[in-house]
């Protein structure tokens, strides 16, 4: 793990995260996965800049496989902040994709480049507990029933879209072909749903 400050915030990076990417951009030769890496990473900053513009401090940022991590350390937000900070990411991914989409480029590299951001966009407002839009349901939730009810409810919910995928992707695999990327997704779907 490497670990240092820019000012009072920790950022703090997995040598699994770096060995991951490093893997990914040997293997690409397309560069799918540097826009795919391109548009995480804006998505990410935008939470990142969404929070700094509410006028909060992150106490640490880590960068993990999973994503950029941004600890609060006991900053008291608002639903309505913590909503603004969770649709952040995909609202701008959504935009660069309607951006490049409204251009009608027939440049293939910036066509990949919106779909990755459509992807990322909308993958991250499925309602399951690794994205965004699990964090938004439980908020939303919250609001009108206690806690606990709220998250047995997401629970119940990540589950069922978690089968969902997965049997649409054995489906895809007995009909059609192996797909990496999705079995890829579905991996990390069931690990952090039923972990």
């Amino acid at each position: 793990m490497i670990r240092f400050y820019i000012k009072d915030t920790i950022i703090q990076i997995s040598f699994l995260f770096v060995g991951v990417i490093t893997l990914a951009l040997l293997i690409d030769n397309t560069y799918t996965v540097i826009l795919g890496i391109l548009s995480a990473f804006i998505h990410e900053m935008s939470h990142i800049i969404s929070f700094v513009l509410l006028g909060k401090k992150p106490k640490k940022l880590s960068f993990e496989i999973t994503g950029i991590l941004l600890e609060k350390d006991n900053i008291c937000m608002t639903i309505r902040e913590e909503l603004i900070v969770l649709f952040s990411g995909s609202i701008v991914n959504l935009i660069i994709f309607l951006f490049i989409f409204f251009l009608k480029s027939d440049n293939e590299t910036l066509n990949i480049f919106a779909v990755s951001n459509l992807i990322l966009g909308v993958m991250n407002l499925l309602p399951l507990n690794a994205f965004d839009g699990g964090k938004i349901i439980n908020l939303i939730l919250s609001m009108f029933v206690n806690t606990n009810f709220a998250y047995k409810i997401c629970k119940f919910i990540q589950i069922i879209i978690t089968v969902l995928f997965f049997v649409s992707y054995v489906f895809l695999v007995i009909n059609y072909s192996f797909n990496f990327s999705l079995l890829i997704i579905v991996i990390y779907l069931l690990h952090t749903n039923f972990d």
